[in-house]
């Protein structure tokens, strides 16, 4: 009787435990499904987010092919002006030299210096040297004849400009020199009149001398790099 009394109590308490595990097995059913709930949703919001992500990417994409076209047409709109400009500036020139071909034709004794200086001769080859003046210490960039033959001006690399005068081919003589330039001396222009030479430099710089004295007359800035060629266009007043 005693054993049987164990092992009614023995089933009482397996039925016990077997009624808490069932129940727990129902609470992890339970808390399963919400978590499969939470699951799906979460899968549909995944899917929404890439359906947004690639919509998105497909607008971008438009945009920047809209840019680009917007880029493109801007430079065709350039493109188009400077075209323009360019062909006004054609035609301008091409007026310019009609109307001083014809104001040439029609004044055949028009001076020679206020007028091109073009030479229509034979081309000479020279094959001595008459002359030889070293005066400069470094290499020599540029050198100019006035427009009366008189006299010529060399400069270098030295930053200075040498004067000669030359009135007495194959004689040379020095005449003067001029300073001021802060590097190489890299073009020279004398004017009409012989009363003043202009310079290029590689200091961004051009400078006018006058002849009498050899003082700076004017010092012109603007450039942000070397200058490589100077011009005067007109007589200059005294």
């Amino acid at each position: 009787m005693l054993r049987m009394a164990m092992k009614v109590k023995d089933v009482g308490s397996k039925e016990t435990q077997i009624i808490s595990l069932e129940g727990k097995c129902f609470r992890l059913d339970q808390e399963n499904g919400v978590l499969r709930d939470e699951f799906t949703t979460l899968q549909l919001m995944c899917k929404k987010l890439e359906e947004d992500n690639k919509n998105l990417l497909m607008e971008n994409q438009h945009m920047v092919e809209k840019i680009l076209l917007h880029k493109k047409e801007e430079v065709d709109v350039v493109n188009l002006h400077n075209e323009t400009m360019k062909k006004l500036k054609e035609h301008q020139m091409f007026y310019e030299l009609e109307s001083a071909r014809k104001e040439d034709s029609n004044s055949p004794e028009q001076s020679v210096s206020s007028r091109c200086r073009l030479y229509s001769g034979p081309a000479i080859i020279p094959s001595n040297v008459t002359n030889k003046v070293e005066q400069h210490t470094s290499e020599l960039y540029s050198l100019a004849f006035s427009y009366q033959g008189t006299m010529f001006a060399t400069g270098g690399a030295d930053k200075c400009i040498k004067l000669w005068r030359s009135s007495n081919l194959p004689n040379v003589d020095s005449i003067s020199t001029l300073t001021g330039c802060n590097a190489g001396v890299m073009s020279i222009d004398i004017d009409e009149r012989d009363q003043f030479v202009v310079a290029g430099s590689n200091d961004s710089a051009v400078r006018m001398w006058q002849v009498a004295g050899g003082q700076i007359r004017s010092t012109f800035m603007g450039h942000d790099n070397k200058i490589y060629s100077v011009k005067f266009l007109q007589p200059l007043a005294e």
